[in-house]
């Protein structure tokens, strides 16, 4: 046999070496996507399922004034009135890249009733004040992006339809919801102590108006390379929630005066 070799031309050996090896290769299979974290420029065949994609995520400072909220110490508000702010949940939906185009990114993520009629971006996440980072979902696009605009509460939709195989830990779920004493969903809900005198009366409120959710820009450029994170930062004031409001007055009255403050409480630049 190898004489037989050493009679051949070179470049037919060749070509049967290259035929030999041809006949042994194994197709790979990949992520294709150039705009995904792992796309493969040496797969042969897209894969199901596999690509990924950088996460949109929020990183939040939850303040006091100048200094990070402490839930064990008293703060007094402008009318010279003391309280201790244990807890304050909310909504944060619709969040939405905007470009120096104005052209706009969402979320990749969605959720769907049981007909597929309705289609909305899985973005709806509850923020705690014990949560320092949130993520909205991923996205595909890099890039610069100038401002990112999300809703803190819940649409009309999101809160009238009822969706279809969501995990047990979704928010929207009927067990996981934000609510109110009656069983009713909530956009926000606050608990503080108000402290006066020997006395110490612990506060629950709840704002589920559709008067109490609201718009936010986070106006802030973001320059990011393929597969990177889409990082925005939130700062919250929450001492603003306390400003010019009355807290030796009835709960209603107090929550009437506190709904206008969510909006500067709330995504502070």
């Amino acid at each position: 046999m190898t004489s037989v070799f050493r009679k051949m031309p070179a470049a037919l050996i060749f070509t049967l070496a290259v035929l030999l090896q041809m006949s042994c290769y194994v197709r790979k299979e990949g992520c294709l996507d150039t705009l995904a974290s792992n796309f493969d420029v040496t797969a042969d065949d897209g894969c199901s399922d596999c690509c990924t994609y950088p996460a949109l995520q929020l990183n939040i400072k939850h303040m006091a004034g100048d200094s990070l909220l402490d839930i064990r110490k008293i703060y007094t508000n402008n009318l010279g009135q003391n309280y201790q702010l244990l807890d304050i949940r909310y909504y944060l939906s619709g969040f939405t890249l905007i470009r120096p185009d104005q052209s706009t990114t969402r979320i990749l993520e969605v959720i769907y009733n049981e007909d597929q009629s309705v289609i909305q971006h899985n973005d709806m996440h509850i923020c705690r004040i014990t949560d320092n980072t949130l993520t909205a979902g991923t996205v595909k696009a890099f890039g610069q992006f100038d401002r990112l605009v999300l809703n803190m509460g819940l649409s009309d939709t999101l809160l009238n339809t009822s969706f279809t195989e969501l995990p047990s830990n979704h928010v929207l779920l009927k067990a996981n919801k934000l609510k109110d004493a009656a069983g009713n969903t909530t956009f926000a809900t606050l608990r503080y102590v108000r402290i006066k005198q020997e006395r110490r009366d612990t506060v629950n409120l709840n704002f589920g108006d559709s008067t109490d959710r609201f718009y936010m820009n986070i106006d802030s450029t973001v320059i990011t390379r393929k597969g990177e994170n889409i990082i925005y930062n939130l700062k919250n004031d929450y001492k603003q929630l306390f400003m010019n409001v009355n807290l030796d007055t009835l709960p209603a009255v107090i929550k009437k005066a506190m709904t206008p403050n969510l909006k500067k409480a709330i995504g502070v630049n």
